[in-house]
């Protein structure tokens, strides 16, 4: 069981890092903070949980797990974070483009009659899914297989990006409650953002509506300027927490229900009508949690096969795969690229569905390029912040532009849990924003000069 024991020794020191951060740190909060207290957040909950777990999940057996690759996985990432922290000191002089409530302010001013066609527009596209395509949330494998060939390429393109829409919808929806100053208007916003997150976390699912509840108490605290840990904030968290523990309830009582592809049965029908029975039957979740290996394991699966059996690292073809896979197929019809599974698989000798582990930037990098990956890592994470502060000082006076670049760069840092090729989605994502943004600068500074030019030869 020393697996386990080191799972929470090491898990319960990220917790009480992640507490000492917040109740130490001014509400001066900026980007670089939000993705620290995600990571520690995610690799201090998640591991404790598994560790309360002394049996075997889809993957691992903890009771017999190596400790020495056990405290590696928690020392990579202190040690990454440690030295971000330090270069951002030393290399970003100016934070104010990164600050939590200059982002709020600013993606405040966004149009709020843009902000409602898009709202409308994810909401449609959702019921269309469904009934179209009898598809509700994540498509499972085995239904892609089935039905994957029979949809438009221009429907499943939309629905890889519909998480990452529905996170900017949600980070425009925050800052006009906390930002606007009209108080009817702000009970609109209100509304409109209780409606939102619960259905859109029927696609993105419990991480999206955790992800998103997180931020939403970064923004309120960030905003009212106040510390987190105070005796009269303890009754909201309770109710928070409250709030985590039934939807995780109600979402797997529902998972059968909600990822099966195809209208839903009289049967199915028949369990969706008892709601509060499916949210407070905590069993459903507590057999998810034990039995579902969560990303940090990733980074186990690696390290233990680095320091235990002496298998090398991939020397970059992940990285290469990944850049494959980002290319837009109506540019490369042709292409053929690896999925990460099967590249694991070929490495370690095993069946993909043998290591089907939710993977994170810290075990691919890793993976790819070994302990070099603590030096390397630091330097991308710096790399989106400057790059962040640089697009938003530029679109400062064009807050649908600062919102769009803020809201893609953000949602991939807290992203914990992603394929650590996702970095190329996000560079192409940027690349068409700053596209748009030049065309409209460009069409701006036009119609400037033709109206300047028949103002002095009328």
């Amino acid at each position: 069981m020393s697996g386990n024991w080191s799972i929470l020794l090491f898990s319960l020191l990220f917790i009480f890092i992640v507490t000492l951060y917040l109740s130490r740190r001014s509400m001066e909060i900026d980007v670089l903070d939000v993705y620290i207290i995600y990571v520690l957040f995610h690799f201090g909950l998640y591991p404790f949980v598994r560790g309360l777990h002394f049996g075997r999940d889809i993957i691992f057996d903890f009771t017999q797990g190596d400790p020495l690759s056990i405290g590696l996985v928690f020392a990579q990432v202190l040690i990454i974070l440690l030295i971000l922290k330090i270069l951002s000191l030393i290399l970003i002089k100016d934070m104010d483009y990164l600050k939590i409530t200059y982002i709020m302010e600013r993606c405040s001013q966004v149009n709020g009659y843009i902000v409602f066609i898009i709202y409308n527009i994810l909401i449609i596209f959702q019921i269309y899914s469904y009934y179209q395509y009898g598809v509700q949330s994540f498509i499972p494998p085995w239904d892609f297989e089935r039905i994957g060939k029979f949809l438009p390429y221009w429907f499943t393109s939309t629905r890889t990006i519909y998480n990452l829409l529905t996170f900017c919808l949600g980070i425009v929806l925050l800052s006009k409650v906390f930002k606007t100053k009209d108080r009817k208007n702000q009970i609109l916003w209100l509304v409109l953002t209780i409606l939102f997150i619960p259905f859109a976390s029927v696609y993105g699912g419990k991480r999206f509506f955790i992800n998103v509840l997180l931020l939403s108490i970064i923004f309120y605290f960030d905003n009212k300027n106040e510390k987190i840990f105070k005796l009269r904030n303890l009754a909201y968290g309770l109710i928070l927490a409250l709030a985590v523990f039934l939807f995780c309830n109600l979402y797997e009582s529902y998972r059968g229900v909600v990822e099966s592809v195809g209208q839903i049965t009289s049967e199915e029908a028949k369990k969706l009508k008892d709601p509060l029975s499916a949210a407070i039957n905590y069993q459903r979740t507590l057999s998810f949690l034990s039995r579902r290996p969560g990303t940090w394991e990733f980074s186990y699966l690696v390290l233990s096969k680095q320091v235990i059996d002496g298998i090398a690292i991939t020397k970059g073809k992940i990285i290469a795969e990944g850049f494959k896979s980002a290319v837009p197929r109506y540019l490369w019809p042709n292409k053929n690229f690896l999925l990460m599974d099967d590249m694991l698989g070929q490495l370690y000798g095993v069946r993909p569905k043998e290591i089907d582990i939710g993977k994170n930037n810290y075990g691919v990098a890793q993976l790819e390029i070994g302990y070099y990956s603590i030096i390397i890592l630091p330097l991308v994470v710096l790399m989106l912040l400057i790059l962040m502060s640089y697009l938003n000082k530029i679109t400062n006076q064009n807050p649908f532009f600062l919102w769009l670049f803020s809201g893609n760069i953000l949602f991939y840092l807290i992203n914990i849990e992603e394929a650590g090729t996702d970095i190329f989605f996000l560079l192409r994502h940027i690349l068409l924003i700053l596209f748009l943004f030049v065309l409209y600068i460009l069409f701006q500074k036009t119609c400037f000069t033709l109206r300047e030019y028949l103002i002095t030869h009328k």
